[in-house]
């Protein structure tokens, strides 16, 4: 291999986070697997695009599955699978979406699907409304992506939880807001940040009427 496409494998992995998987006999190998890693194909899931992207409950005939990675970007050893994830993105490309949460700034969305923060990172498969856990110890692109693809199977699937109504949306903006301008001006009651958001709430939703 010529130090040029050594240094554009180099960049390839430092600027995509992809993981080298696959043994390479020659530079053109190489190559053909840098140009199949040219775009980031790992969707970033969120509280507000999470159900409008992924249409997990209800999904439509012959769309396509969503596999999720719920992660924590400030633990080291958790987010140190993103690389391997973005692998398994690029495995399952066309055949199943793959996308991921951050569990710290989205806690509605891990709420939902009863993710607990401690079990880092966590994988959940969402196929025709049903939805399966990752159970296995071992995490690699290969055991990941057979599971996405047909392992999921021999799980029973559970129903995948509805998403949260416009009201609840509202309760859950105004309270984070509140709270946030309650912290800021000192206030750490935990029953006057209680008060406080639900006064907030009902207050919002009168004017509204």
């Amino acid at each position: 291999m010529t130090s040029a496409n050594l240094n554009i494998l180099r960049y390839l992995l430092k600027s995509f986070e992809t993981l080298l998987s696959g043994e390479f006999k020659d530079s053109e190998e190489v190559l053909r697997w840098v140009r199949s890693h040219e775009e980031v194909v790992t969707w970033d899931l969120t509280d507000d695009n999470f159900e409008s992207r992924t249409d997990s409950h209800s999904p439509d005939e012959g769309t396509l599955d969503w596999f999720v990675m719920f992660y924590d970007a400030d633990e080291s050893t958790c987010n140190s699978f993103i690389p391997m994830w973005e692998t398994v993105a690029h495995k399952l490309r066309g055949l199943v979406h793959v996308g991921k949460v951050e569990m710290s700034v989205n806690d509605d969305v891990t709420d939902r699907f009863h993710v607990d923060e401690n079990d880092c990172p966590t994988f959940l498969l969402f196929h025709r409304g049903k939805m399966y856990r990752y159970k296995e110890s071992a995490k690699d692109v290969r055991t990941l992506t057979n599971f996405a693809l047909y392992k999921f199977k021999e799980q029973r699937g559970m129903r995948v939880p509805e998403p949260p109504t416009a009201i609840e949306h509202l309760y859950e903006y105004t309270k984070e807001k509140i709270i946030d301008i309650m912290v800021r001006l000192h206030m750490t009651k935990i029953e006057d940040i209680t008060q406080a958001h639900k006064f907030g709430v009902i207050s919002l939703i009168s004017q509204l009427d």
